[in-house]
């Protein structure tokens, strides 16, 4: 049975992921990735990918998860979490066709 619910701006989430330390959900959405707090449902922040409209994963990535790498159609969008600055790399920079 789930322990709670919730929604943003209506739209249906397309991924989900934990923090490596479970702190943290972040959930695509939208043109967004929204990071919850899981004991609280509450929204920590929003990533708005202007570059990459509706990202379609959102996965943290080190062993601490400062990272956060969001994957948009022909984009990667690389955010620190702490710091909440990005960085767009196209995929074909990377080998990704």
């Amino acid at each position: 049975m789930p322990r709670s619910s919730f929604g943003f701006e209506s739209d249906t989430p397309r991924h989900a992921s934990w923090s490596p330390d479970g702190s943290l959900l972040a959930v695509a959405i939208g043109t967004s990735v929204v990071l919850y707090d899981p004991c609280t449902n509450v929204p920590q922040h929003t990533f708005v990918c202007r570059e990459s409209p509706r990202p379609h994963q959102a996965h943290f990535i080190g062993p601490s998860g400062r990272f956060l790498v969001v994957i948009s159609g022909l984009d990667l969008v690389v955010w620190n979490v702490v710091s909440r600055s990005g960085m767009r790399i196209p995929m074909n920079v990377v080998g990704v066709r």
